[in-house]
């Protein structure tokens, strides 16, 4: 019963909440997107992404810290990692990847 519970708020929340580029998404978009992420580790997210570059895979943003295992787990569905374009130099275009 409990298991069933716990699919059933996890598909309200998903029918709710949009899919996450973890490489473009504002810190915004992240802390109103995704379970368990406030403010604080949006902005975290978004510091690990310009100091490191892109994430690779959407499992990567659990290298940020406060972002462990059960909160990628608990938003897996709404979180990617898609490609970043860059301008030839490995970077991303003037006005992208960062907030």
């Amino acid at each position: 019963m409990r298991y069933l519970l716990s699919c059933l708020a996890l598909c309200v929340f998903t029918a709710q909440a949009a899919v996450v580029d973890i490489n473009s998404a504002s810190a915004s978009e992240l802390a109103r997107n995704l379970q368990g992420v406030g403010p604080a580790i949006a902005q975290r997210i978004i510091e690990f992404r310009e100091m490191q570059g892109p994430f690779p895979t959407a499992d990567s943003i659990q290298l940020v810290p406060g972002v462990g295992q059960r909160t990628y787990e608990r938003n897996l569905p709404l979180i990617q990692a898609l490609p970043v374009k860059t301008n030839g130099h490995g970077q991303p275009p003037l006005g992208q990847g960062s907030e």
